[in-house]
């Protein structure tokens, strides 16, 4: 009886826990979603984060998911939460001197 109980509770934990991840993943990504509208080219890379929040696919070398824009130092990828299974990724491109020079949403076959 007591086995079953520890068993349930643990299986109880782990379900809330995921349910937890899941309902943050999809939180952060409205949020990219309302506020991607914003972004401007020349903007800096911490009016981004601040509107955008930290990308959850991919933060480094351009060309992750598409071809990049020349003078692209840096690149922000934000996934959908259904990425695997439904590819949708706003991507934002950074200068050197750390300024937008791009942003594009795209869905891929």
């Amino acid at each position: 009886m007591r086995k079953r109980s520890i068993a349930a509770l643990a299986v109880v934990g782990i379900v809330l826990i995921l349910g937890a991840r899941m309902a943050k993943a999809f939180y952060e990504f409205d949020i990219v979603e309302r506020n991607f509208v914003w972004i401007r080219t020349g903007q800096t890379r911490p009016a981004v984060t601040a509107m955008l929040g930290k990308p959850n696919h991919h933060l480094g070398k351009c060309g992750e998911i598409l071809d990049s824009p020349s003078g692209c130092a840096v690149e922000y990828v934000y996934a959908s939460p259904f990425s695997r299974w439904a590819p949708e990724y706003y991507i934002v491109w950074f200068s050197s001197e750390d300024r937008v020079i791009g942003a594009t949403f795209t869905t891929l076959p």
